[in-house]
């Protein structure tokens, strides 16, 4: 297999979505799991050379999205998290998207290109730990109130029994 079979191997069989458009938001190159992801969430095929923005998307949508190519268009290297629902699993889905400029051999800005992975898994185990984080730190304030109280039972026992050995010596005085 030549180079350029070997990468295109590598990128249609990975499970992230690869996608690549020109200045003018055109669809320059797409792996199988963004067509695939794409089609499944709107009923439409994309096909290259044709715009990036989707039939089937809602217009601000698609306006959140140029302002994320716009973004990349001006040479911004950035990352988001997009979360949206995955129709075939009914659940919601949290990505992170990398845009990425493209500079040719000529050192001229030409593409953008964009990498969406799955970090449902993630997000979600974060989510469980910052609920046990905040259980945690429930049972540590109940527990610190309690033994504040306890406290005070001791030194008010304390001052009672004070009190009380007081009162026997001045009724045997």
């Amino acid at each position: 297999m030549k180079q350029n079979q070997l990468l295109n191997q590598l990128l249609d069989q990975s499970k992230d979505q690869i996608w690549m458009i020109d200045l003018n938001f055109q669809l320059i190159y797409a792996n199988k799991s963004y067509l695939s992801q794409i089609k499944e969430m709107t009923g439409v095929e994309k096909k290259l050379n044709e715009s990036v923005l989707a039939e089937g998307f809602s217009e601000s949508y698609n306006e959140k999205w140029t302002a994320y190519y716009n973004r990349a268009i001006k040479k911004e290297f950035f990352e988001i998290e997009e979360q949206f629902y995955h129709p075939s699993s009914n659940e919601v889905q949290y990505n992170q998207v990398t845009f990425k400029p493209l500079m040719g051999d000529d050192d001229k800005f030409f593409a953008v290109a964009c990498q969406s992975k799955d970090i449902t898994l993630v997000v979600k185990q974060n989510s469980e730990a910052n609920q046990l984080i905040t259980a945690n730190k429930e049972l540590v304030y109940q527990t610190e109130e309690k033994k504040n109280r306890a406290d005070e039972l001791i030194i008010a026992n304390k001052e009672l029994v004070y009190q009380t050995e007081e009162k026997k010596i001045e009724q045997t005085n």
